[in-house]
C-alpha cells in the first residue's frame, strides 16, 4: 500500500503521508490496502480493542479509525503538542522506534516537565485518552512509522460524534470543558465558547486561559484577555507567552515583548522563534544580531512555520533555489505574501497561468497586490481566458480595502 498525503480539512494539525485502513467504523475496501489489512485487523480487533475496553472500564470502544502514519525527515521532525480529541481513546504501536526519538507527552504547561514515551522495540505500544497533551519529535534521519488506532464508543463511531464531553462538562471536568469550548469556537459561537473556557480557566486550565484571553481581546475586553493571557504565561504556556509579547510588541514595550518570546523560543515554540528572530533582525528591545536572528528563524522554520518560511526567503536566502524552496514551503501552508512572490516571479518568466494560480490562493487570503494583480490578468486575459465579472470583483474589492485608489 502506497502513502498518500492527509485529505483537505484533516483535524491532523500537521499533514504527514498516511495509509487509511479504517474509517467511521469500517474497514477500507480499498484493493491497495488488502494484504497491510490482512496483517493488521486481527491484531487491532482481537488484541487492541479488548485491550482498551478493559483498560478503560468501556465494552462499547470500537476502533474507529486505524491508519498506518509515516514522518520523513527531509520533509517534517516535529508534530506541535495536542490532543487526540476526536478519540475517547488512542493506541500508537511504533514500528520503527529509536532512542530520544518520537513520541512525547507534556501533562505540565511547560517543555520542562515533556518525556519521551518509553516505546524501545518495533511493536511496543503507547496507550492514552483523549486528555493526554503529546507530540511527536524525530532525531535527524528517523524515517518514524506508526500504526495507529483511535478509538470510541461504536456509535460515535460510526457518527463521527465526540458525545462523551457533553455529561463530562456538564459534570465540572475542566479539560472537557475546555474542548467544549473549542467546540463552540470552531462553531463559531463566542459566548458559548467563552462561557466554557471560563469554567475552565477558573479550574486552572491554562489553555482555556490562553483562548479566553485571546477571544476577550477580540470581542474588545483588551484589558481582561490580556490579564488571562498572562496568567497562562506566567504557568509557563508558550502560546501565551507568544500572545503577550504580540500585546507588549504592540503597545511599544519592545523589552518586555522580547523577553516573552524568548521564554517562548526556549520552549522551541516555532512562533516565539519566529518573533525572537525578527526582534533580533529588526533591534526590537535587543542590539541587532542577525546571525542569532537567522537561526532562530531557520529554527522556526524547520518547525514548519510559514512566516519563518517567508522571512527567511526574504532577507537570507542569497541563493534563488533555496529562496524560493522557502517561498514553496511557505505558500503551500496558505501563506498569502509567499505566494504573491512566487506569482510574481512566474510573471517575470512569462508562466502567467502559475501566475494567476499564485495570485488567486494570495488574492483569497487578502493579499492586496494580489488582488489587483490577479484582476490585471484576468481582465487581460493573460494566462487564462478573460473574465472581466471576476476581473472586476477582485479589482473592486482590493479598492474597498485601500488597494487601489478610487477614482
Amino acid at each position: 500500500a502506497a502513502f498518500h498525503p492527509e485529505a483537505e480539512g484533516s483535524k491532523n494539525p500537521v499533514q504527514t503521508p498516511t495509509v487509511i485502513l479504517k474509517a467511521q467504523g469500517r474497514w477500507s475496501e480499498d484493493p491497495a490496502t488488502t494484504e497491510l489489512r490482512g496483517l493488521v485487523t486481527h491484531v487491532v480487533e482481537e488484541r487492541i480493542v479488548p485491550y482498551l475496553q478493559a483498560a478503560f472500564g468501556d465494552p462499547s470502544l470500537s476502533a474507529a479509525e486505524v491508519l498506518l502514519r509515516r514522518y520523513k525527515p527531509s520533509e517534517r521532525l516535529f508534530h506541535p503538542l495536542h490532543f487526540d480529541h476526536h478519540a475517547a481513546a488512542t493506541c500508537v504501536v511504533d514500528l520503527t522506534p529509536l532512542p530520544q526519538s518520537g513520541l512525547f507527552l507534556q501533562p505540565g504547561p511547560s517543555a520542562a516537565s515533556r518525556f519521551m514515551a518509553p516505546l524501545r522495540n518495533p511493536g511496543d505500544a503507547a496507550v492514552h485518552t483523549w486528555d493526554v497533551f503529546h507530540g511527536v519529535t524525530l532525531s535527524a534521519g528517523h524515517e518514524r512509522v506508526s500504526l495507529i488506532i483511535w478509538a470510541k464508543p461504536q456509535g460515535n463511531a460510526e457518527s463521527g460524534e465526540v458525545s462523551w464531553y457533553n455529561s463530562l462538562g456538564a459534570a465540572g471536568d475542566v479539560d472537557a470543558a475546555y474542548r467544549l469550548g473549542m467546540q463552540s469556537e470552531a462553531k463559531q459561537e463566542v459566548e458559548h465558547a467563552i462561557q466554557w473556557f471560563s469554567i475552565a480557566a477558573a479550574g486552572g486550565h491554562w489553555m482555556a486561559m490562553s483562548r479566553l484571553g485571546r477571544l476577550q481581546t477580540m470581542q474588545g475586553a483588551s484589558a481582561e484577555g490580556l490579564a488571562w493571557s498572562e496568567r497562562a504565561a506566567n504557568c509557563g504556556w508558550a502560546d501565551a507567552q507568544v500572545d503577550v509579547g504580540d500585546a507588549k510588541q504592540k503597545a511599544g514595550d519592545h523589552a518586555a515583548a522580547l523577553a516573552f518570546y524568548q521564554s517562548a523560543a526556549a520552549q522551541y515554540h516555532p512562533g516565539g522563534l519566529h518573533r525572537l528572530g525578527i526582534a533580533l533582525l529588526r533591534g526590537f528591545g535587543t542590539p541587532v544580531d542577525v546571525v542569532a536572528a537567522q537561526s532562530a528563524l531557520e529554527s522556526s522554520a524547520h518547525l514548519g512555520w510559514a512566516d519563518a518560511q517567508f522571512a527567511l526567503a526574504q532577507n537570507f536566502a542569497t541563493d534563488e533555489s533555496v529562496k524560493r524552496g522557502w517561498l514553496t514551503a511557505a505558500t503551500q501552508q496558505g501563506h498569502p505574501a509567499a505566494a504573491n512572490s512566487l506569482a510574481i516571479d512566474a510573471s517575470r518568466q512569462g508562466q502567467y497561468a502559475e501566475a494567476r494560480r499564485l495570485f488567486l490562493i494570495a488574492a483569497e487570503k487578502g493579499h492586496l497586490k494580489a488582488m489587483v494583480n490577479l484582476g490585471t490578468l484576468l481582465q487581460q486575459g493573460v494566462g487564462g481566458p478573460a473574465d472581466p465579472t471576476a476581473a472586476e470583483g477582485w479589482l473592486m474589492r482590493a479598492q474597498q480595502l485601500g488597494g487601489l485608489p478610487s477614482c
